[in-house]
């Protein structure tokens, strides 16, 4: 299964939220405290975020999962034991199901002696349910014999609390009509998720691509390419219908 990388802040209209300027992280030297460190580069500054918010959108429609990462660091006094860190599931925080929307977590992530930082994996399968809503999985992290949870939260660029203690993903699939579109409509026609990833799958131009800039004779190529293609399905009998299961075309400078 393939996977796909993650890219924080580079989502289906939305942007990152809840983001803080990077902070010197306090050491509590009497007892070991477990906390998320999560960053996010941003106008080439290291930013920290308790928020990740991906899409599967612009990916290729094999690819079936993401995995994120999860930087999960200690402070205090290093130990020559084999410790844990306990991670759960906010189930009353999140819309995402576990064994449907993401894999189960493991009961315990273990540290080896001397180490101050594991990465804590969390694999979002893509379903159906992400073409028509954001799902949203809260992880929080747990005292346990080992650790307890002494940090306080920062404070963003926005003033609002960052969670060293919990992080949000919150994910989807959606592709929606893009603003370049109003001109692209006369080479390719109405818009449709299923026809844009035709002409992604004949052409080799990625969604991203598609949905952004193109010149004149880029668009020009891609409807034709499309077209040729529909018009040899049709005469093969097997036309190719749209997700309205119309006829799919091409727009009028291009039929």
């Amino acid at each position: 299964m393939k996977k796909i990388k993650t890219y924080i802040g580079l989502i289906f209209g939305i942007s990152i939220l809840c983001i803080s300027c990077q902070k010197d992280i306090p050491v509590f030297s009497s007892a070991s405290t477990v906390y998320f460190e999560m960053f996010s580069p941003k106008l080439g500054l290291a930013e920290l975020i308790d928020t990740t918010q991906i899409t599967f959108a612009f990916a290729q429609e094999n690819v079936k999962d993401s995995t994120i990462q999860l930087r999960t660091k200690i402070s205090g006094l290093s130990s020559t034991d084999i410790r844990y860190i306990t991670a759960r599931v906010d189930k009353q925080k999140s819309t995402a199901q576990e064994g449907i929307d993401f894999e189960p977590l493991l009961e315990k992530y273990l540290i080896e002696p001397g180490k101050v930082e594991i990465n804590i994996p969390v694999i979002l399968r893509r379903t159906q349910t992400l073409q028509q809503k954001d799902l949203f999985l809260v992880i929080k992290l747990e005292e346990n014999e080992f650790f307890s949870l002494n940090m306080w939260n920062s404070t963003n660029n926005a003033k609002e609390d960052v969670s060293y203690t919990q992080h949000c993903i919150a994910f989807n699939d959606i592709i929606s009509e893009p603003p370049t579109w109003n001109t692209k409509y006369y080479y390719w026609g109405q818009f449709s998720r299923k026809k844009l990833n035709l002409m992604s799958e004949l052409t080799g131009f990625g969604l991203a691509k598609l949905t952004g800039y193109l010149s004149v004779a880029q668009m020009r190529y891609v409807g034709t390419v499309t077209k040729e293609h529909l018009d040899m399905m049709t005469a093969k009998d097997t036309p190719i219908l749209d997700e309205d299961n119309s006829l799919m075309v091409m727009g009028h400078y291009i039929n």
